[in-house]
């Protein structure tokens, strides 16, 4: 699949337009990128359902599995903390989470 990214000069902040051929269609997404703020996610992308408190609880879950897969012998443990660590980070750091989204969750406020 090709992709082809393009990314306007401007000032902040910046519009990054993505551009796929998907079976011979042409299909663009926008992003608008705010670079002292983060991705605001628009058309195109994934809603942000993790809101500030979920993610600081996700990430105080993420690091600690992460060392205890680091610093443990067992390789049954080491999978089971590394999925563990790698869920809860990549949550945290997206913002969205899949299992909220098919729950109907939704942690964030207007201030998130």
């Amino acid at each position: 699949m090709p992709v082809c990214l393009h990314r306007r000069t401007s000032a902040l902040p910046t519009r990054l337009v993505i551009v796929a051929a998907l079976d011979g269609q042409l299909r663009s997404a926008s992003r608008r990128i705010d670079f002292r703020r983060g991705v605001d996610y628009t058309e195109g992308a994934m809603e942000r359902n993790v809101g500030g408190i979920d993610r600081a609880f996700r990430f105080g879950i993420g690091f600690p599995s992460l060392s205890v897969m680091v610093a443990t012998d067992d390789w049954l443990l080491k999978i089971v903390f590394g999925l563990v660590a790698v869920a809860g980070l990549t949550t945290g750091l997206l913002g969205y989470c899949p299992i909220n989204e098919a729950l109907g969750r939704n942690t964030t406020t207007k201030r998130d």
